[in-house]
């Protein structure tokens, strides 16, 4: 799952994992890169903090 921290108005994706988080500190969607924490929620469509958002790996 991904569940993102919101920190001054900004969701900070984060995967959850059975032994912590880690954190999306860049991800590529479509051909593009995304590197700041703000575009990548938006790529990846998270809009609110601490709600949990499925994560779904492509083959």
């Amino acid at each position: 799952m991904i569940v993102a921290v919101g920190y001054r108005g900004i969701c900070i994706p984060n995967i959850t994992t059975d032994g912590g988080v880690v954190r999306l500190t860049k991800v590529e969607v479509d051909g593009k890169t995304f590197n700041r924490p703000k575009d990548i929620s938006q790529a990846l469509g998270i809009e609110r903090p601490m709600r949990a958002y499925p994560l779904e790996i492509p083959d």
